[in-house]
């Protein structure tokens, strides 16, 4: 009696084993294409970052008491608050904070 060996390997499964390594290998950030012409990733962190300026704010403050809010926990301070952000936004922008006690 002959045995025949049933191979795992048809053209089929060779075909597509082949197209996913070629795939893998020119999506890959470490395959395919020239080693030189690569782009080094840190290199490009570098240039995002000298890129990236810093935003500055205004110091300016506005006490939300000076607009009639009233820090007892029980007034409903809303129209103060909102005055007083009208007022930090006609000046260009500020904080809004509740004077220290």
């Amino acid at each position: 009696m002959t045995v025949h060996r049933v191979s795992a390997l048809n053209r089929r499964s060779f075909i597509a084993a082949t197209a996913c390594g070629v795939a893998a290998k020119a999506y890959s950030p470490l395959g395919g294409g020239d080693a030189a012409a690569q782009v080094d990733p840190w290199a490009e962190a570098d240039a995002i970052v000298a890129r990236i300026t810093v935003p500055t704010f205004p110091n300016r403050s506005f006490d939300i008491t000076s607009f009639g809010a009233v820090g007892d926990g029980i007034a409903d301070c809303s129209a103060a608050i909102g005055r007083a952000l009208a007022a930090a936004k006609a000046a260009g922008g500020s904080s809004c904070r509740r004077a220290p006690t």
